[in-house]
């Protein structure tokens, strides 16, 4: 009877080990199944992080270089006594020019000329005449204004100033 009981016992014994086995398995399958999907999930959520980021990126991007040019259409001459300029430098960082550093430089425009603001000092360049963003002081007539904007305004061309 002993042995009978223990072989019961044996028994048990070896189908409790192998519905363990069984359920160690499932889990197993489970926990993958499991990672496998939160692992697509994080995917999922990092491309849409990103663009969401490309999509912010692009709507608080700067505009591109351009030249700041004027166009003097009148018949007098204009002074631009102050320029400020942020622009983009060659490795994409944001740099800016004050003319107020620069000695106070004044550009001359002819009338019925047009004419690149750049600056040079002793051969080289000090600023190249790119601007993201400007801010131009004008004396017009013996009066003071304060022109700025983007170099959207100079996709087509210069800045258009007359003399009244």
């Amino acid at each position: 009877m002993m042995e009978t009981q223990h072989r019961t016992w044996k028994g048990a014994a070896i189908l409790l080990a192998a519905i363990a086995m069984a359920a160690s398995l499932l889990l197993a399958a489970r926990a993958y199944s499991l990672w496998s999907d939160a692992d697509k999930a994080n995917h999922s959520l990092a491309l849409t992080r990103n663009r969401s980021a490309m999509a912010t990126l692009d709507s608080f991007s700067l505009p591109a270089n351009q030249k700041v040019e004027v166009c003097n259409q009148g018949d007098k001459e204009i002074t631009i006594s102050a320029v400020t300029a942020f622009y983009s430098d060659a490795r994409g960082k944001l740099r800016n020019f004050n003319s107020a550093l620069s000695q106070w430089h004044a550009w001359k425009i002819p009338a019925a000329s047009r004419q690149v603001l750049s600056l040079a000092d002793n051969g080289s360049s000090v600023w190249d005449g790119s601007a993201v963003f400007y801010s131009l002081e004008i004396e017009l007539n013996g009066k003071h204004e304060v022109l700025t904007g983007t170099s959207e305004d100079l996709r087509n061309g210069c800045i258009v100033l007359a003399s009244r």
